[in-house]
């Protein structure tokens, strides 16, 4: 009498065909579940909630207001776009990124709400975290991807097609060191097929020039937001903000 539960992220679902060949056959037995940014600011609030019994009653923003100061110099959506906006948005990246940046106020003996020099200190040690977990995730199907990560350091973030295929042509081509096993993976692919495969680990984002849009009405878009987009008709791409920080981009 036991019943059984699988739960897998979606990139993972979607790199392993056999689950959805036949997959009308057990539509009625999955469940996609998505994390919009009101559910993710909710995560937190629900969190400070049950950790602060004076904010038992407390809405979401005034507990968000509470954890984070409200407005950021150059950021027109406040802390709360920031934040989310350095996420793939999975829950426990917007927890990672929110226990970093109590830690540095710790460090710094900065008090509550947490200031514009906190969030963006805190957020170099989040980056390097994500920037290596997300090479980790994909390590069985591309080894040493990180290596390939490392090829945009110092770049400017956002780009040209052309100037986005001329770095994934350096790659390719050895002009850029990349990892030994990362090479071995690398002999398959063309410029288009190693941008696609950083487009859809979620490293770069599309510019949309027509919706769907990031729910901030970005024109740039990461995979998670837009899994049916052609790409190869994209003439804009960015790096995600989330790894920008540690790439120095």
């Amino acid at each position: 009498h036991l019943r059984a539960y699988i739960s897998l992220r979606q990139e993972l679902y979607d790199n392993t065909p056999s689950l959805y060949e036949d997959a009308q056959k057990y539509r009625d037995l999955i469940e996609t579940i998505c994390w919009t940014e009101t559910d993710l600011q909710s995560l937190i609030a629900r969190r400070l909630r049950y950790s602060v019994p004076r904010l038992a009653e407390a809405s979401d923003a005034r507990c968000w207001r509470t954890l984070f100061a409200s407005t950021m110099d150059g950021e027109p959506g406040g802390s709360f776009r920031y934040i989310v906006d350095r996420t793939l948005h999975r829950p426990r990246e917007m927890i990672l990124f929110s226990a970093q940046c109590l830690h540095t106020a710790a460090l710094r003996g900065s008090a509550l709400p947490m200031d514009q020099a906190t969030i963006t200190t805190a957020e170099l040690e989040y980056s390097r975290g994500r920037t290596h977990d997300v090479a980790a995730e994909q390590r069985f199907q591309y080894p040493d991807l990180l290596s390939v990560f490392e090829a945009f350091r110092g770049m400017l973030d956002t780009m040209k097609r052309a100037e986005l295929e001329f770095v994934a042509l350096e790659v390719l081509a050895g002009d850029v060191v990349v990892g030994s096993r990362a090479r071995r993976w690398l002999a398959d692919h063309d410029e288009d097929a190693l941008i696609e495969v950083l487009w859809r680990v979620g490293f770069l984002e599309a510019e949309v020039t027509r919706r769907p849009r990031g729910e901030d009405g970005s024109a740039y878009v990461p995979y998670h937001q837009c899994t049916n987009l052609n790409i190869r008709n994209v003439r804009h791409f960015r790096i995600h903000p989330m790894f920008r920080a540690y790439l120095g981009t």
